[in-house]
């Protein structure tokens, strides 16, 4: 695999970062972009071809790279700041003391004592507080949507992912979430939750898969476009660090 670098300009004159990755690939390119650049990714083939394709998608480029710039939202992890936690704003309080966490339900705030006010020391022990809820409330859809029973789902693992917000493996009956869907509303993540469950039955993303997600969760399509228009943001909270996958089932 080779691995370069360049930049394309927007209408500004502010630059895009590109990296180029040329490796064996079905396709003869793909592109993805997000809030930090593009990437361009050349079969061995089309490795002389990068200026051309860059220059062809130039537009779709700008546009989507100002979109996901907008659309990515910076929390302050500060005593006083709001953090997402199930679709609302939770108040973040943070004071000196022994480790703990707290949540109220009642006030929507979350209380935190530290003994070490070190900002990464902060976003480290939020996002295990994270991941807690989340598993949390993952084991609490598989007993209400008997995973195991009506969908012979063998195993449930939390992970930490950059771009998907889950995925199934059909042969092994493995459904993998991801953490983040509890700062999403409790029905976002019911939905992705019946999506994974789906393709056991259905494969692929054809119509028959959409008429069956219809049939087990009606107005799921709205669902939908709650996460395609606000999912991209929550993807990239607490993102420095990575989480290692956590099994729950």
């Amino acid at each position: 695999m080779m691995v370069s670098h360049t930049s394309i300009s927007t209408e500004d004159g502010q630059a895009i970062p590109v990296e180029i990755i040329i490796k064996s690939i079905r396709s003869r390119y793909r592109i993805s972009v997000s809030e930090k650049g593009v990437r361009l990714v050349l079969s061995r083939s089309s490795r002389s071809d990068a200026g051309k394709i860059l220059e062809k998608h130039a537009r779709w480029i700008r546009n989507h790279y100002a979109k996901m710039k907008d659309s990515v939202l910076e929390y302050r992890i500060a005593d006083g700041s709001e953090i997402p936690f199930r679709g609302c704003k939770c108040l973040l309080k943070i004071s000196s003391g022994e480790n703990s966490i707290a949540f109220d339900s009642d006030r929507y705030t979350l209380e935190m004592q530290v003994s070490d006010p070190a900002p990464e020391n902060l976003r480290s022990r939020l996002r295990l507080w994270y991941l807690s809820q989340s598993a949390n409330f993952a084991k609490i859809l598989s007993v209400r949507l008997d995973a195991v029973g009506k969908f012979d789902v063998r195993r449930i693992v939390l992970k930490d992912m950059s771009t998907r917000w889950g995925t199934c493996c059909r042969k092994r009956r493995i459904i993998t979430l991801n953490w983040r869907l509890i700062l999403a509303p409790d029905d976002i993540y019911e939905y992705v939750f019946y999506h994974e469950l789906a393709h056991f039955k259905v494969p692929g993303h054809g119509r028959e898969f959409w008429s069956w997600m219809d049939t087990i969760l009606p107005g799921s399509s709205s669902r939908r476009s709650w996460l395609n228009k606000n999912g991209y943001a929550l993807l990239h909270f607490l993102s420095e660090d990575r989480l290692s996958p956590e099994r729950i089932l």
